[in-house]
């Protein structure tokens, strides 16, 4: 566990003393300064407060990597998938693949066991048959729209609300 470095880090980059931490928290400059060296660690509740301070979540103030999240991307242009990727990139995804069609995107994610989404932008019938498939365990999400940037928007606005739609979908799937 890298805690105390990465304190050290979030602290200085957010250029505030370790006097000025102690403060904000309600402890004492030695205790941040024994936190940062390693000595003690914080407790439990002392990592959520760190974490709302520093405006991270607990794994990174932990140095956990999260579990990866993979995707495959259906586009039939080269760009926009190619944008597609960019922006699943940005929200944390490995994109393994860009395919041209749904069909062929959704037999290389299930054929590879890592990947969990399938993002696709195709105007294929097959999109809306692959999202009843009950074996599936990957989430499927077909934004479509009358133009790229639209597309992208509806992207966008699903890695910004990816949790819940992400529950959502895994519960329609029980059903």
């Amino acid at each position: 566990m890298h805690i105390g470095k990465n304190i050290l880090e979030l602290r200085r980059k957010k250029n505030v003393t370790q006097e000025e931490l102690a403060a904000e928290l309600g402890v004492t400059a030695a205790a941040v300064s024994k936190w940062e060296n390693g000595y003690t660690l914080p407790d439990i509740l002392m990592l959520c407060a760190l974490a709302d301070y520093f405006e991270v979540t607990t794994d990174e103030l932990l140095g956990r990597n999260p579990k990866a999240m993979y995707a495959v991307v259906a586009a039939k242009s080269p760009e926009l998938g190619a944008e597609i990727q960019k922006l699943a990139k940005n929200h944390g995804f490995v994109t393994k693949q860009i395919f041209g069609s749904v069909k062929e995107a959704l037999a290389a994610a299930r054929a590879d066991k890592t990947v969990t989404h399938l993002f696709a932008s195709c105007d294929e019938s097959e999109g809306e048959e692959t999202t009843t498939d009950e074996s599936d365990t990957i989430i499927f999400i077909n934004v479509q729209a009358p133009n790229p940037q639209q597309i992208l928007d509806g992207f966008e606005i699903y890695f910004q609300n990816m949790d819940a739609y992400n529950t959502i979908a895994k519960q329609s799937k029980k059903m």
